[in-house]
This record gives C-alpha cells, sequence and structure tokens, in this order.
C-alpha cells in the first residue's frame, strides 16, 4: 500500500513540473511595452531578456492595426533574442491592453536610443528657469520651466499630445513633478530622466 501510494506521488511530482515547464515555455517570449508608433515598444515590465525603458521594434509592423499610442499591451513575441540594436521581433500575438501610460524613469542613454530612432517623434523638455538654461542644457531641449508646466502655460510647443515628450531637471524631484504635471495635461507618453547631472555627454550654451 505504502509502495503504491509512493508511486502516486511521485507521478504527481513528475505531472506538476511538466505542466510548470509549459507554462514558462508559452510566457518566456513575453513583454510588456507600450506603444510608441511605428512598429516601436517602449517595455514596462522587467522580463528575463529586458528591463524597463528599452526600446524593441516589432518586424511585422502591418499586424498592429489597432493600437493605440501610449498604451501599455502583453506582447508574445518569438523567443531567439535578435543580435542587432534596438531589437527587431516578429510579434506573435498582443493579448491584452494592460491600460494607459502612467509613469516611467529612464536613463539619457535609454532615451537617447529611441530619439535615436524615433527623430521626429519627441520633444525634450528641460524644466529649470531660463537662467539655468542658458548656463548650459541638453541639445535639442526646449526650455519650458515646471513653474509654466504645472499652470499649463508655454506650452505653444509642445503642440501634439501624440508625441513622446522627454522631460528632466535640476533635480531628480522636479524631473518627476514635470512628467507627472504633463501627464496631467494630457500628454500621453512622458519619460521621466531624471537631474541633468545625469547627462554623459556635453551641454550646449
Amino acid at each position: 500500500m505504502k509502495n503504491k501510494f509512493g508511486k502516486i506521488m511521485v507521478l504527481g511530482l513528475f505531472i506538476m513540473i511538466f505542466l510548470v515547464a509549459c507554462i514558462n515555455a508559452t510566457e518566456s517570449g513575453r513583454i510588456e511595452g507600450y506603444y510608441i508608433g511605428d512598429g516601436g515598444f517602449v517595455v514596462s515590465k522587467k522580463s528575463e531578456n529586458f528591463v524597463p525603458g528599452d526600446l524593441i521594434i516589432a518586424s511585422n509592423k502591418t499586424d498592429q492595426d489597432g493600437l493605440i499610442f501610449g498604451q501599455n499591451y502583453s506582447i508574445l513575441v518569438d523567443e531567439e533574442l535578435p543580435t542587432i540594436t534596438p531589437p527587431s521581433f516578429k510579434i506573435k500575438s498582443i493579448s491584452e491592453d494592460l491600460g494607459r501610460f502612467e509613469y516611467l524613469y529612464m536613463s539619457f542613454v535609454k532615451a537617447s536610443s529611441i530619439m535615436g530612432v524615433y527623430a521626429d517623434k519627441y520633444y525634450l523638455v528641460d524644466l529649470r528657469s531660463s537662467e539655468e538654461y542658458k548656463e548650459g542644457h541638453v541639445p535639442g531641449a526646449i526650455n519650458i520651466s515646471l513653474n509654466e508646466v504645472e499652470a499649463g502655460e508655454s506650452l505653444e510647443d509642445l503642440d501634439r499630445k501624440d508625441q513622446m515628450v522627454f522631460v528632466y531637471g535640476k533635480s531628480q524631484r522636479q524631473a518627476r513633478d514635470g512628467a507627472r504635471a504633463l501627464r496631467d495635461l494630457g500628454y500621453k507618453i512622458v519619460f521621466d530622466l531624471g537631474e541633468i547631472k545625469g547627462y554623459p555627454n556635453q551641454l550646449e550654451k
């Protein structure tokens, strides 16, 4: 009797291991990411091969009809990791809409990789004062102070809310507050780059 019970336990254990392996195999190619248009997604949740802020490009862009800019999607891609940068995947399925963009911090380095691919689809905003901006700023940045953003003023240069917005400030808090204020104003994707001292290259005057 004991021997029979032991065999049943062992069999049950093997079945559990098999089921777990099947689930992992099914989900190993799944990524969560914000849709930024033209086949691009910015990873929103850490996975086996990616961290938040990574850019991935879909090779089969025609299969993305109906996707909404700024929405967070669960995506199943081919498991083979490409060697090119940014990585390009064939999307097998987009199974669910996980909701709208909320907030994402990323480094200047990751932001630069996105800006390089989507050169005409973003705004870069310096949230510091005009005096600080004149002393040195990230090349290509528009100066709109945090006070102006929070008051909804001086936003003429940000005339399209379906463009990505990257913001940085004098401090991490200033950048975070500016990102959230712009999000509240209806801008669909706003990335927080933190404080300007994190910029790795030479500033422009």
